[in-house]
């Protein structure tokens, strides 16, 4: 587990202490499943006002993803925060990673983020289920399903006492 004073990075993101802060990250590029992530992102800040949803990476779709925050209002909620080389101090900072691809192999940051005791709600798609135990390091749901990305998500923000037991097996 990396040690790091999660309040000095989130007041470097800008994000106070009282927020949840569920990210993805990756390349932003389409089998990532990105816009399923947005679209789950809507539905949460809909049960959770005080969320930010982090977005570290950037690829071919960052213009048009930014565009589809906006398109929903809301791009407050939001922080495209780029190519980083930070990831191990980034991580700690999050209360689930979130990857919504349509397909991967390996998926090295559900690693990272276990590492991290981060919990993890990610697709039960190509090698993520070897990686992420269901019910145990985090949740697995259908691909291309933004409703049961967002269950999922709030699920584990409503009840801290499975979150905290998924970031301990994580």
């Amino acid at each position: 587990k990396v040690n790091i004073d999660v309040s000095a990075e989130k007041d470097e993101l800008k994000i106070g202490n009282d927020y949840a802060v569920v990210g993805m990250v990756g390349r932003l590029e389409p089998v990532k499943g990105l816009q399923y992530f947005i679209e789950a992102a809507r539905l949460v800040i809909e049960e959770y006002s005080k969320i930010k949803f982090l977005v570290v990476g950037d690829g071919p779709l960052r213009d048009k993803l930014r565009s589809r925050c906006k398109k929903l209002n809301i791009p407050d909620k939001f922080i495209f925060t780029g190519w980083r080389e930070d990831i191990p101090q980034i991580l700690p900072i999050l209360d689930i990673l979130v990857l919504p691809s349509l397909n991967e192999a390996v998926g090295r940051i559900l690693i990272e983020a276990g590492a991290c005791g981060v919990p993890v709600v990610a697709t039960r798609v190509g090698g993520i289920p070897e990686i992420v135990k269901d019910n145990q390091t985090g949740i697995l749901v259908p691909s291309r399903d933004s409703k049961k990305l967002a269950q999922a998500i709030i699920l584990l923000l409503k009840d801290r006492q499975r979150w905290q037991s998924m970031s301990e097996s994580a």
